[in-house]
């Protein structure tokens, strides 16, 4: 059976950690289970979990306010953000920077990903980064053309 607790103050950083519990005492770090692409293993965690539980889980942040999400997307782990689009995760969520999860998409050029954050809310291409970057500009600034000129052509 797996649980999760939230540990504050490690001693190496006062980053909040999220671990999955198992009888045997072991402990995987939310974000570790995110970033080995193991959906068999999520998904047996959150089938343990409540409604509440999962919303939570899926909206939490790390140190730098990076969500599941977040961490997906700029590790390319592809059936992980298909998966967490799929659930009740908050895509307006912003990280120590104001970046938002396509700020993410448009910086790792993950066009896929891009027009899915979109689909959901067009708007999410207006929102600004801490230095005034909305994801329009940042794929200015990087040389991304062709994202640039999708994101513009949307309403």
């Amino acid at each position: 059976m797996f649980r999760f607790k939230e540990k504050y103050f490690s001693k190496i950083s006062n980053d909040p950690k999220w671990y999955a519990d198992t009888e045997k005492e072991t402990q995987i770090e939310f974000a570790n289970i995110i970033n080995s692409g193991d959906l068999a293993i999520l998904k047996e965690i959150l089938s343990k979990k409540s409604e509440l539980e999962r919303e939570q889980l899926f909206n939490s942040t790390d140190k730098y306010y990076k969500t599941p999400l977040m961490i997906a997307i700029i590790n390319e782990k592809f059936n992980m953000i298909d998966f967490l689009l799929s659930q009740k995760v908050n895509i307006y969520l912003k990280d120590n920077f104001n970046w938002t999860s396509l700020h993410h998409a448009v910086r790792t050029e993950n066009f896929k990903v891009i027009k899915k954050l979109v689909q959901l809310d067009p708007k999410l291409k207006s929102m600004k980064t801490i230095s005034g970057n909305t994801p329009i500009l940042l794929a200015d600034r990087f040389g991304m053309k062709d994202i640039s000129c999708y994101l513009s052509s949307l309403n």
